[in-house]
């Protein structure tokens, strides 16, 4: 499965809380992660460089009094939110730590978030605190790996626009991006 997404930096929380619940939508999880990502060892932060790689991420999650950590890989095929994506659950977050920097790879940086997400259609949306970047909204959509990415994200676009998010405040990259962009100035 692949999963394409937008992400747009929030200004007026509240007006777009309204928006969403004028639609019909609401939140039926709400959850705290903690993700640590991983690049390729010889790959240096650029800004914007992980298309064509294959970036790694132990995301441990808390939800109504109960914790679970996964492991991600992920591979951007043509955009930074455009990714295929292969994920599980795991036991031991140190363990696959180890694992991680043995088949190659850095920890690149970690990203703490607060995270409430609701079904809207075929869309996940996400309202996101994320610590030192601030608040965002994300829309996902999974399709099959074989699907053409433009289109889904011209629609997913367009239904950013019907919520009144700026263009400005659109973002094609991922909180690691983001935060790796933060941390270089």
């Amino acid at each position: 499965m692949r999963e394409i997404e937008v992400k747009a930096k929030i200004k007026d929380k509240d007006k777009l809380l309204k928006k969403l619940a004028d639609l019909g939508f609401v939140f039926d999880s709400e959850k705290h992660q903690h993700d640590r990502v991983y690049f390729p060892n010889g790959v240096e932060f650029t800004g914007s460089n992980i298309i064509g790689q294959n970036i790694l991420r132990i995301r441990t999650e808390e939800k109504d009094g109960k914790k679970k950590s996964m492991f991600a890989l992920k591979y951007s095929a043509s955009a930074a939110l455009d990714k295929i994506e292969k994920e599980f659950e795991i036991g031991d977050t140190d363990q696959m730590h180890e694992v991680i920097k043995m088949l190659g790879h850095y920890l690149f940086i970690e990203i703490k978030k607060h995270r409430r997400t609701g079904k809207y259609g075929d869309y996940e949306i996400c309202i996101d605190e994320v610590e030192d970047l601030g608040s965002f909204i994300e829309v996902e959509k999974i399709v099959e790996e074989d699907v053409a990415a433009d289109q889904i994200l011209l629609e997913l676009d367009e239904f950013l626009n019907t919520l009144d998010i700026d263009q400005s405040d659109k973002t094609i990259h991922g909180y690691d991006i983001l935060m790796g962009n933060l941390k270089k100035k």
